[in-house]
C-alpha cells in the first residue's frame, strides 16, 4: 500500500515519494520472485512425467535382467538400462541448466570466441549420428577465424541443443549455414521435419512446446528454449521460420573486429 501525504511540496513531500517508489520497486522484485518460483515449480512438474518414463522402463529392464540366465539377454538388458540412464542424465543436466539461466543474477562470462571453429567441433561430434538417421548435411562454414563475443560453454550447448532438435524431428535434409556482413554473424539452421501436426513458429522457442507429441520420446522440450535463453545471454537473437515443410532457425551475433 503507497503512502499518502497532504503535503503537496517540502521535504515531507519529497519522503513520501521517495518510500513509495521504493514500496513499489519491493512489491515488483516481490511480484518477479513469486512468478520465477512458480514458473520453476511448472518446469519440475512437466518434467515429472518425462522423468518417470526412462526410470519406469529402467526398472523393468532391470528385473528382465535379475530373472535371465542367459548371457546375451541380460547383455541386451545391461545395455538398454544404460541408454536409459543416459536419457535421465540428459533431461536432469537440461532441467539443472533451464533452472540457472531463469535466474537472472546468473551471468554469463562473454569473451571472444571463434564462432565458426565450435561450430564445426559440434557439427563433427554429431556427424555420425547424423549419418546414421539417414541425413545428408550440407556445410557451408568458413575456416578461417569468425569471432563474435560470446562464451565458449554457451555457444557450445546452443548448437548441441539445435542439431539434436534437428535429428530429433526433422527429415533427411539439414542444412548448416554461417555467413558474416561488416557487423554481424549469420547462423541458419534448416532441416525438412514430418510431423502430424502443424508446427508453430511463433512457439518453438516456449518451454515445453512439442510440434509433434507423439514422437516427443524423451524430450523435455526444453532443448530450443534454453538455447533462446543463452542466445540472448550472448547479446545474440534467435527465430525460426516455418516453410513448405522446412524448418529455419536464424541466429545472429554482433561480429568483433580484428585490427
Amino acid at each position: 500500500m503507497l503512502i499518502t501525504s497532504d503535503r503537496k511540496s517540502g521535504c515531507i513531500a519529497e519522503l513520501t515519494d521517495e518510500l513509495n517508489i521504493l514500496i513499489e520497486q519491493t512489491a515488483a522484485l516481490r511480484k518477479k520472485i513469486a512468478e520465477n518460483e512458480s514458473h520453476l515449480k511448472d518446469t519440475i512438474i512437466n518434467l515429472s512425467h518425462d522423468i518417470r518414463t526412462p526410470l519406469t522402463s529402467m526398472d523393468g529392464y532391470f528385473q528382465l535382467l535379475l530373472k535371465s540366465s542367459d548371457s546375451e539377454e541380460r547383455q541386451q538388458y545391461a545395455s538398454v538400462i544404460a541408454d536409459r540412464l543416459s536419457s535421465l542424465k540428459e533431461m536432469l543436466d537440461e532441467l539443472f541448466t533451464y533452472a540457472k539461466l531463469t535466474n537472472r543474477a546468473y551471468e554469463v562470462e562473454l569473451y571472444p570466441c571463434a564462432v565458426n571453429e565450435i561450430l564445426l567441433s559440434v557439427l563433427f561430434s554429431f556427424y555420425k549420428d547424423i549419418k546414421q538417421r539417414g541425413m545428408e548435411p550440407l556445410i557451408a562454414v568458413p575456416e578461417q577465424n569468425i569471432l563474435i563475443q560470446g562464451n565458449e560453454p554457451a555457444l557450445h550447448r546452443i548448437f548441441q541443443n539445435i542439431i539434436k532438435n534437428c535429428m530429433e524431428h526433422g527429415n533427411n535434409h539439414l542444412s548448416v549455414r554461417l555467413t558474416t556482413d561488416t557487423d554481424t554473424v549469420q547462423i541458419c539452421f534448416e532441416n525438412g521435419y514430418y510431423i502430424q501436426e502443424p508446427m508453430d513458429a511463433s512457439k518453438v522457442f516456449d518451454r515445453f512446446y512439442k510440434a509433434d507429441k507423439a514422437r516427443s520420446k524423451n524430450a523435455t522440450g526444453l532443448g530450443l528454449s534454453i538455447a533462446k535463453e543463452l542466445v540472448e545471454r550472448l547479446n545474440g537473437s534467435i527465430t525460426g521460420e516455418v516453410m513448405d515443410g522446412i524448418f529455419t532457425i536464424f541466429i545472429i551475433f554482433q561480429s568483433v573486429k580484428i585490427y
